[in-house]
């Protein structure tokens, strides 16, 4: 009868072990997949920003002669609150967000902005690269963001709330 209670004893604790393997993958196998949803749902939010910082561009241009349009400086906020860079080079007519994740990875996005001719001079929220060219958007910044296109011209300003 003994042998027959070391072997039970034996059995048993063969299976705690196997169930506290399973348990100890099942938990990494989780972790990996909410770190890689977070990163999923960030980089969905950060082309987002993007996009709607493009699409008000766009409706300003589009407007045409005599179009006003302000809109609130979008924040990258939900799922992690980061900081974004947003770069407009109306040379090449293209929008580059970039942020770094909360996995520490750098992330863009590239957009087209529509062939106009822009001035920057009233957005204090717009660093200029130094050419009159690209425009780097600080995203600390609470301003509001107002486009008025003369039919020529599309003006960016901000104006602090």
């Amino acid at each position: 009868m003994k042998s027959r209670t070391g072997q039970i004893s034996v059995e048993f604790m063969t299976y705690i072990g196997l169930l506290a393997v399973i348990a100890v993958m099942a938990y990494f196998i989780i972790s990996s997949m909410k770190t890689s949803e977070v990163s999923a749902k960030e980089f969905y939010l950060g082309k987002m920003i993007g996009q709607s910082f493009v699409e008000s561009i766009g409706v300003g241009v589009a407007g045409g002669r005599g179009f006003n349009y302000t809109f609130n400086v979008p924040q990258m906020t939900g799922v992690v609150t980061t900081r974004y860079n947003l770069i407009l080079d109306t040379t090449n007519n293209v929008a580059l967000i970039e942020w770094i994740s909360q996995s520490g990875k750098n992330s863009s996005y590239i957009y087209n902005l529509p062939k106009y001719t822009y001035d920057f001079s009233g957005a204090s929220c717009f660093d200029d690269g130094g050419g009159n060219t690209m425009y780097t958007f600080k995203s600390n910044c609470t301003d509001e963001i107002t486009l008025a296109n003369n039919g020529s011209t599309l003006f960016v300003s901000t104006q602090t709330q």
